[in-house]
């Protein structure tokens, strides 16, 4: 006995299966996708820096007592300062350092 016997829903001509439409999504249309995620990423350090200065250590962030002030303290991993003001609570970036 043939399988269309016992499974009539089957035939055993291969048929291709039915294609649905893709999905239309939404991609990064910024000129300079890498320019993007360095910002998106300084934005969530100096978000998390608001949040919790704490954290920062967590994640390889060093406080810098040298450049550090009462009034602001200077936060650096690999290049990158953010700087954390006191009285405010804010957080901006900083450009790296001139020089070695």
């Amino acid at each position: 006995m043939s399988n269309t016997t016992y499974f009539p829903l089957f035939s055993s001509s291969p048929r291709p299966l039915p294609r649905r439409p893709k999905d239309q999504t939404t991609r990064n249309c910024h000129p300079n996708t890498t320019e993007a995620r360095l910002q998106d990423l300084l934005c969530e350090f100096k978000r998390l820096a608001v949040i919790g200065p704490h954290l920062l250590e967590d994640i390889g962030f060093r406080r810098n007592p040298q450049t550090s002030s009462p009034a602001r303290d200077i936060w650096e991993r690999d290049g990158m300062r953010i700087a954390l003001e006191t009285a405010t609570g804010q957080a901006r970036y900083l450009p790296p350092p001139d020089g070695p």
